[in-house]
C-alpha cells in the first residue's frame, strides 16, 4: 500500500522519506515543519504507517482502523 499517495506538493521530501524506509536507514527523529495546511500531519502519519507496515501483513488492517499498538498520535 502506498501511504504517501494523497500527499501533494512535497515530492522531494516524500522521496527522501520513502528512500529511508526502503533502505532501512532511518534516523532516530524527524521534524516536520512548515506553515499550517501544507500536510505535515499527513506526511508524518504516512511515514509512520509505512514503517510499521513494512514486513507486517496485519499492520494495514490495524492502521486502517487506527488501532495499531505502536502508533500513538498526541494532539493539542
Amino acid at each position: 500500500m502506498d501511504y504517501f499517495s494523497g500527499i501533494r506538493g512535497q515530492d522531494k521530501s516524500i522521496e527522501i522519506i520513502k528512500k529511508a524506509v526502503c533502505e532501512e536507514k532511518l534516523s532516530h527523529a524527524y521534524l516536520f515543519v512548515g506553515p499550517a495546511g501544507v500536510g505535515k500531519m499527513m506526511a508524518a502519519c504516512a511515514f509512520a504507517s509505512s514503517i510499521l507496515a513494512k514486513g507486517d501483513a496485519q499492520a494495514d488492517l490495524l492502521l486502517g482502523q487506527n488501532m495499531h499498538p505502536d502508533l500513538l498520535i498526541i494532539e493539542r
